[in-house]
C-alpha cells in the first residue's frame, strides 16, 4: 500500500501481481473533510486519522497491510545547506544534523532528518550543497500509531523528493529529468538523475490552494468548486483548446496573476539549473492534483523549452473514467506502493 498524505487530501494506491505485471488494485483519493492548518500537528493527526477511517469499511478493513507513506513538504521541514568541506574532512552526517538544529524554527526537540549531496560533480571551491529534509520524532512517532489504528503497518515514512524520483525511475529515463509535483499546499520540483533527486526546490506561492482561495471570492464558490471547474474547463484559453466560451474566459482572467506568476518561478529556476553540471532536464514529468487539471501540461509547456510529459498510472482491466482524470494525482503513491512491492 502506498499512502500519500496531502494536505487536501489522501491519495491511497494498492498493488497486486497479474500475470507477471504490478498492477493498481485500489486507487483512491479522500479528501480531508476540514482539512486544518499545517502548524497544528496534532489537528493534523487527528484529521489524518478520520480521514483514513473513512477510506475503507471497518468489514473491509486491511489489518495490518504493510504500506509506505509520505507527507506533504508543508507538514516537514525543508533546509539546502553550503558546507565548507575538504578531501581530508568530507561533510558528514552529524554536520549537517548541527546545522539543522541551528536553524530558529528547528532548535527545539529531536528530529529525524535525510540529508542528500545536490551536486553531481566533486567541489572545486572548498564547499558542497547539501539537502535535508526532517521531521519531528515524536509527530513521526504519532503518525505511525495513527497509521496502525488505520489498519496500515507504516514500514517507509519516505521523503517527498526521493517518491517523486521513484515515480519515473520505470520509464526507462536515461537523461536527466525534472519531476515537479502540482499539490494543493506545495509545488515541488526535483531533478532526477540516475535514479535519484539532486536538486529540490519549492517554488514559491504556486500551490494550486493559491488559485483556488483568489478564484473564491469573485465567483463565489468553495474551493472544492473552483477545482471543478479548473477540472472541467482549465486554466485558460490555448490555441489547442477549441471549447472557448464564457467560462474559459472567465477563468482565464481570473487565473493570469496566478499562471505568470508560475512563469516567472519557472523561468527563474531554469535558468539556475543551466549552471548545475549534468542537471539539465531533458524532460519535465508532471503530476499531482494540479496535473489533473485541464490544459496543466500546456501551462508547464509555455514555460519550459522541453517536452512536458502528464504522469499516468499503468493500464489496469479496472481504469475508469473518473480513475484517468484523476491519474497524475496517484503518482506518488504507486512509487511508494511500489517500493515495498520491490522489497
Amino acid at each position: 500500500m502506498g499512502v500519500d498524505i496531502g494536505s487536501q487530501s489522501i491519495k491511497i494506491v494498492q498493488l497486486e501481481s497479474s500475470g507477471g505485471a504490478v498492477r493498481p488494485r485500489v486507487c483512491r483519493v479522500v479528501p480531508h473533510a476540514n482539512p486544518p492548518v499545517v502548524s497544528n500537528p496534532d489537528l493534523w493527526l487527528a484529521e489524518i486519522e478520520q480521514t483514513l477511517s473513512r477510506a475503507w469499511s471497518s468489514r473491509n478493513r486491511w489489518w495490518p497491510l504493510p504500506a509506505a507513506c509520505t507527507l506533504s513538504m508543508k507538514l516537514m521541514s525543508f533546509r539546502t545547506f553550503e558546507m565548507q568541506e575538504t578531501a581530508d574532512e568530507p561533510t558528514s552526517s552529524q554536520d549537517l544534523q548541527v546545522a539543522f538544529q541551528d536553524e530558529p524554527d528547528t532548535a527545539v526537540g529531536n528530529w529525524v532528518t535525510e540529508a542528500w549531496s545536490t551536486q553531481l560533480d566533486a567541489s572545486s571551491q572548498g564547499h558542497r550543497n547539501y539537502a535535508l529534509l526532517g521531521i519531528e520524532e515524536s509527530f513521526a512517532e504519532k503518525l505511525s500509531a495513527v497509521l496502525w489504528r488505520c489498519g496500515l503497518d507504516c514500514r517507509v515514512l519516505d521523503g517527498l523528493p526521493f517518491a517523486m524520483a521513484r515515480a519515473v525511475n520505470g520509464s526507462a529515463v536515461a537523461e536527466p529529468v525534472a519531476v515537479i509535483d502540482w499539490g494543493d499546499s506545495a509545488m515541488t520540483l526535483a531533478v532526477v538523475v540516475d535514479g535519484r533527486p539532486f536538486y529540490t526546490r519549492i517554488l514559491r506561492d504556486c500551490e494550486l490552494r493559491s488559485l483556488t482561495t483568489a478564484m473564491m471570492r469573485p465567483l463565489d464558490l468553495e474551493a472544492e468548486q473552483c477545482r471543478q471547474l479548473l477540472a472541467a474547463y482549465g486554466f485558460c484559453r490555448t490555441e489547442s483548446c477549441a471549447e472557448a466560451n464564457d467560462m474559459s474566459a472567465v477563468l482565464a482572467e481570473l487565473s493570469a496573476p496566478y499562471l505568470n506568476h508560475i512563469t516567472d518561478e519557472l523561468h527563474r529556476t531554469w535558468a539556475f539549473l543551466q549552471h548545475l553540471p549534468g542537471q539539465t532536464p531533458k524532460s519535465v514529468v508532471l503530476m499531482g492534483g494540479g496535473a489533473a487539471l485541464k490544459l496543466s501540461a500546456a501551462v508547464v509547456r509555455t514555460a519550459l523549452p522541453v517536452p512536458i510529459k502528464v504522469w499516468a498510472l499503468p493500464s489496469t482491466k479496472a481504469t475508469s473514467h473518473e480513475l484517468d482524470t484523476n491519474s497524475p494525482a496517484f503518482g506518488t503513491a504507486f512509487a511508494l506502493a511500489s517500493l515495498l512491492k520491490s522489497r
